[in-house]
Parts: C-alpha cells; structure tokens; sequence
C-alpha cells in the first residue's frame, strides 16, 4: 500500500496524511498512517452494505477529508446528505 501512495499518488506515507484504500466491491476498507513507532494498518470489513464512496473533483485521483466528514464516513452518514451548517453567534 506505501508503494501505491507513493507511486500512483505522488504522496510520500510519512506525509502524516491518513490514506484509505476500498476494495471494489466497497465492503472492506484499509487504513495507512505513519504513527511515532512506525506504518500502521487498519482494516475494517463490513458484515451489511457498502461504503458510499466520496466523489473526487474532476481531473483529481484522489479525495482530501477533514476529520468531521472522515468520523461521519466510517460511521456510515451519507457525505452527499450532510451538510455544513454555519454557527450562528449571539450579540448581546
């Protein structure tokens, strides 16, 4: 996996980006990040369903998410539903 993020990716893995591979069948994900100690590798296979796979920008091989939508994405939120909604601030 260290060989497809720096060979097709253009990414070095001790970057501190967090990398996520899906299979094609989009029941299994795969987890790659440099940690203090070394790579580390989580796996995670899903018993029902699939994961929706988020759309890259056109042009792009890839998809950069912040930590909210990555916690949403494993725990299976539709990203396409979600939105962002803007905090509104009280003036005294």
């Amino acid at each position: 996996m260290a060989g497809i993020v720096t060979a097709s990716l253009g990414q070095t893995v001790t970057s501190g980006s967090l990398f996520l591979f899906v299979n094609r069948r989009r029941d299994r994900v795969r987890a790659l990040w440099r940690e203090t100690g070394g790579l580390t590798l989580w796996c995670r296979r899903l018993e029902r369903g699939t994961v929706e796979l988020p759309k890259p920008q056109e042009g792009q091989s890839h998809v950069s998410i912040d930590a909210v939508d990555l916690a949403m994405w494993i725990a299976g939120v539709s990203l396409q539903a979600a939105k962002t909604r803007r905090k509104r601030m009280k003036v005294a």
